[in-house]
């Protein structure tokens, strides 16, 4: 894990140590289906800083910046 990443991840090293975190930027996760539930489980594992993330859906995802 470089300097940048031990920065910004400094927390969670601190709580998990640095072995789990290179676990954790090593994981692969692939999520099937698209409901509020798998979604919030896809924003706080890219937050947690895991490797790649998968989502498989048959629906379009779509983004907006616009709470309204």
């Amino acid at each position: 894990m470089n300097t940048t990443k031990q920065n910004l991840y400094s927390r969670q090293i601190g709580t998990f140590g640095k072995d789990v975190m290179n676990k954790i930027t090593n994981l692969k996760v692939q999520i099937i289906g698209d409901n509020h539930i798998s979604l919030e489980l896809a924003k706080c594992l890219s937050l947690m800083g895991i490797g790649e993330l998968n989502i498989k859906t048959n629906s379009k995802l779509s983004y907006t910046s616009d709470p309204t």
